[in-house]
């Protein structure tokens, strides 16, 4: 062989080495688990639910019930699961579903399967329960948490181990799955939680909270403080020091830390964090702020004034700007050029200038806060020139949304004779609990007092809470 053949061949074999030594990723399609022929297997395990006994074989049992299938781990001889429930049904129904087809159920057999689920420790009960089908808010996710994880005996006492991840109890992979919506969206609104709520929840929750890189608050001390009234409580939240950015503490906090922080609770986390805030000049100490990670928050409330609330604010603090570049103001249609929705938002002043629609179903006009956005608690509208019984407003609903696109009601008002006269003016609270938003509107819902569809304004203002938009 000579040395060209020589050469080829080397190179032929190192191809071959490097084919050898890729790695490829590989895993089962859960799919092929509808191919498994579940009835012909041993019926050697039994549920007994509300005393009647239902035969299964052991590996539907496990698949059944993550809290079974621990038992397994612990003892396989375990051969009998009993449950007793409220709502009346036959368990038959449960082990069909083992037959993979698609069925309809009565809402009493979905009560069932939900309450069997909650005792079987399986998830899929908050697929079933309509209680978790509605959208998570800041009222309702700290529940949310605490229902997931006290569903079923075993979880009550959960604590994520990050020394043993893989520990079987209570599987902390399982764990996060279900509870990352609740997770993101705390993150994402941690500033609006009450420090009551979020001390119902476990140390290890909470870390995953905080871990998470959505998470916004409304400043560092704060942050700080909350951690620091648990810690006083309980020593275990002490952990949680380390996502606690100390460079950006005001020096009463770094007191406090001082003052009640005890160094057996200190870990590397923590230390590192600390040497950050020893590394910084204070002259320069919020020159490296991220601020994503705090909400810029205040509030104007409603205290008797008059046209004084959040428009009037940004007006007054942007002297030399247009309002324009704050506020967007738009209307579902303009009765003509001199009727401009803008003139709305424009500081009051006693002529004839005023906003008007076409005479149409369902006439609008909406404000978009471009930079921020608000949490309604009031709004005030004053109406145009007109005498008794002209085109004021009568019947209209408030509407709020963070897209422009999918609105919410939070206000109705029917036969409203508040506005019925001459440069009259109101104010109406909002009974709901809301969420911030970027846009509101007001949309006509019936005749004004001149029973047509005109849709007619002077001014408005809007009271409330604002932060940024992020």
């Amino acid at each position: 062989m000579n040395k060209a053949e020589e050469k080829s061949q080397h190179e032929k074999e190192n191809v071959l080495d490097d084919e050898e030594e890729k790695e490829f990723s590989f895993i089962m399609d859960p799919s092929q688990i509808f191919h498994v022929p579940f009835q012909k297997y041993k019926q050697d395990f039994i549920f007994i639910v509300n005393n009647k006994k239902y035969f299964a074989s052991r590996i539907i049992a496990d698949i059944l019930s993550p809290i079974i299938s621990n038992f397994h781990f612990q003892d396989v001889i375990i051969s009998e699961y009993s449950i007793n429930t409220n709502i009346k049904g036959d368990f038959q129904i449960i082990l069909d579903l083992f037959n993979f087809e698609k069925r309809k159920y009565l809402q009493k057999d979905i009560e069932f399967i939900s309450e069997i689920f909650f005792h079987l420790g399986n998830y899929n009960y908050f697929k079933v329960n309509s209680k978790y089908c509605c959208s998570i808010t800041s009222d309702n996710v700290i529940q949310r948490i605490l229902d997931k994880l006290s569903f079923h005996s075993p979880r009550a006492n959960f604590r994520i181990d990050k020394q043993n991840p893989n520990i079987n109890n209570n599987s902390n992979t399982e764990i996060r799955h279900y509870l990352d919506e609740e997770i993101v969206f705390i993150s994402s609104h941690f500033y609006e939680i009450p420090e009551k709520e979020l001390e119902k929840l476990d140390p290890s929750i909470l870390e995953l909270i905080l871990a998470n890189p959505q998470l916004i608050i409304s400043n560092e001390d704060s942050l700080f403080s909350l951690l620091l009234s648990f810690y006083l409580k309980d020593n275990s939240y002490g952990m949680l020091f380390e996502y606690v950015e100390f460079q950006n503490l005001n020096t009463n906090s770094i007191a406090q830390f001082i003052k009640h922080f005890d160094l057996c609770d200190l870990n590397l986390s923590i230390w590192s964090s600390i040497c950050k805030r020893l590394n910084e000049k204070v002259t320069k100490m919020n020159d490296s702020v991220d601020t994503k990670r705090y909400i810029d928050k205040y509030s104007i409330p409603y205290n008797n004034q008059n046209f004084e609330g959040i428009i009037h604010l940004k007006r007054k603090e942007n002297e030399n700007a247009s309002i324009n570049e704050f506020i967007e103001v738009q209307s579902s249609s303009c009765e003509a050029d001199g009727y401009n929705p803008v003139t709305t938002i424009e500081p009051f002043t006693q002529d004839t200038s005023y906003f008007a629609t076409s005479n149409g179903e369902n006439e609008w006009i909406s404000y978009h806060f471009k930079k921020e956005k608000v949490k309604l608690t009031h709004y005030q509208l004053r109406t145009c020139y007109f005498g008794p019984n002209e085109d004021h407003l009568k019947n209209w609903v408030i509407e709020i949304s963070n897209d422009g696109q999918s609105w919410e009601e939070v206000d109705k008002q029917t036969d409203c004779s508040l506005l019925n006269a001459p440069y009259n003016y109101a104010t109406f609270p909002i009974k709901k609990t809301v969420d911030y938003c970027q846009y509101i509107r007001i949309r006509n819902t019936g005749p004004n007092w001149c029973d047509n569809k005109y849709l007619v304004l002077k001014t408005l203002e809007f009271y409330g809470f604002v932060r940024n938009s992020l």
